[in-house]
């Protein structure tokens, strides 16, 4: 393995994503793309035969572009909108009777 090189998540949330290898430390090594950025056993990913000319510790945008140059496009990430008062639902007003 070495950096530039394509995986494949085996396990976990991102098993099945596609992501290119970053840097790598002993048993650990950074990976972005499909999945979410960060480091990883060397044991949860399966290395393909596909590189990328890539810096080391290269950002984000850096590693879409490249994924982009093979093929590979990535959705982009969508933020939640916090829900404003008047949309949530409301509960009617609870009234107490007495008997």
């Amino acid at each position: 393995m070495k950096v530039g090189q394509v995986c494949i998540k085996i396990s976990g949330r991102d098993a099945g994503k596609r992501g290119i290898i970053l840097g790598m430390d002993n048993n650990k090594i950074l990976i972005d793309g499909e999945t979410r950025r960060r480091k990883v056993n060397i044991m949860h990913v399966i290395p393909t035969e596909k590189t990328v000319q890539i810096k080391q510790e290269a950002t984000h945008e850096e590693v879409k572009k490249a994924l982009a140059g093979i093929g590979i496009t990535l959705k982009d990430k969508v933020k939640k909108q916090k829900k404003s008062e008047s949309t949530e639902k409301q509960k009617p007003p609870t009234t107490k009777t007495t008997k």
